[in-house]
């Protein structure tokens, strides 16, 4: 007899789904190399914001230094503008960012020394120990700080796959309940109702499914509110530059395959005995960040409308044409029909992507490794 899944499972090391064991992603293992290391202090730099301040500080320490007297109101509000016009373009460009922050900590350093020497003079020799001293501590300061942060705060990418995790386990659980999956679309004749919005009483927002209205459009004043809501966050991806719409409603990082022959079908849920294909070799849920679809829609990757792809180059910026599409560097991740979490590299053969995709296709296929 199989027992239903509860999300205390995804606590442990391991998850257990339909017999198999998965390595879970907690507790989070150390980094793996000094490389590593300072990809996540990176991470959690920018994703703070800290390189905005930084960007704030140097340009305001130049001023300072080239002037030598205080900053008129006008200044101030000149170069905070050039600074959030700035921030944008320096997004794009990953490289600058290390010399930026560098730049930053330095231009602090110096400044503070310039004050002291300006009451009492020092000889060159002290002038250039006295800046690497400070700049060196500035820095060392900087590090401990984002080490003692970083520690217990998993990776971007392994949030996506701890979501991906819950996603395929609240199926599994939605399943046992209802002795059938959700449908990708219920309701269609009426009032389109997402499979992400059935699942909520699986992932702990019970509450948010009960102020759901089913008798009304899921971009209806009432239901537009539950989709700003940031209490379903296991559906965004803290990689997305920009998650929410013009409307302030979330972005789903994660979309299911939409056509005939996929796991999900819409107008009725599929029976687990019909994905002949074998849940090991068809994919449930996958990355679709580039598709721009609020978490609440009825709308998802449909195999006819979209390439076969993985972070296929979109016509604007921030989006994909592909059939998956993330913001890690490498590919796009996905959960199995049997809840396993896989990675697929960009350059997957579209032949294999698409086997992968149906349910009932009949293919042989020799899933690539990450």
């Amino acid at each position: 007899m199989r027992l239903p899944l509860s999300y205390k499972d995804v606590k442990g090391p391991w998850l257990l789904i339909e017999g198999q064991r998965h390595m879970n992603e907690f507790p989070f293992p150390p980094p793996e190399s000094l490389g590593h290391l300072i990809e996540r202090l990176y991470a959690w730099f920018t994703a703070s914001g800290g390189h905005l301040v930084v960007i704030f500080v140097a340009l305001l320490t130049l001023l300072l230094w080239q002037n030598r007297r205080p900053v008129t109101p006008s200044q101030f509000i000149l170069w905070t503008a050039v600074i959030l016009m700035g921030a944008g373009i320096l997004e794009l460009n990953s490289l600058a960012k290390p010399l930026l922050i560098a730049m930053g900590l330095t231009g602090v350093a110096c400044t503070t020394w310039r004050r002291l020497r300006a009451d009492h003079p020092l000889s060159l020799i002290q002038t250039i120990g006295g800046l690497m001293m400070i700049s060196c501590i500035t820095f060392l300061t900087w590090a401990f700080h984002s080490v003692v942060s970083e520690a217990p705060t998993p990776s971007r990418r392994s949030v996506c796959k701890n979501n991906l995790k819950q996603i395929g386990l609240a199926l599994h659980n939605y399943e046992f309940r209802y002795r059938h999956l959700p449908a990708l679309a219920s309701n269609e004749m009426t009032h389109p109702r997402s499979w992400r919005v059935e699942l909520l009483p699986f992932i702990d927002h019970e509450p948010l499914r009960r102020r759901y209205r089913d008798d009304e459009d899921w971009n209806s004043p009432a239901n537009t509110e539950i989709a700003r809501e940031t209490t379903a966050r296991v559906y965004s991806c803290p990689s997305n530059p920009q998650p929410t719409d013009s409307e302030r409603r979330f972005y789903s990082a994660y979309v299911a395959p939409d056509g005939p022959d996929t796991f999900l079908i819409r107008g009725r849920g599929r029976h687990m005995q019909e994905v002949f294909d074998g849940t090991s070799y068809t994919i449930a849920v996958m990355e679709g960040c580039g598709l721009e679809i609020v978490w609440t829609e009825p709308r998802d990757a449909d195999l006819n409308e979209v390439p076969i792809g993985i972070n296929l180059p979109g016509n604007e910026p921030g989006r994909s044409n592909g059939v998956m599409s993330s913001y890690h560097s490498g590919g796009a991740q996905y959960v199995m029909g049997d809840g396993a979490v896989r990675f697929l590299g960009s350059n997957t053969d579209p032949a294999v992507l698409k086997a992968l995709l149906t349910a009932t296709g009949g293919e042989t296929v020799d899933i690539p490794g990450p």
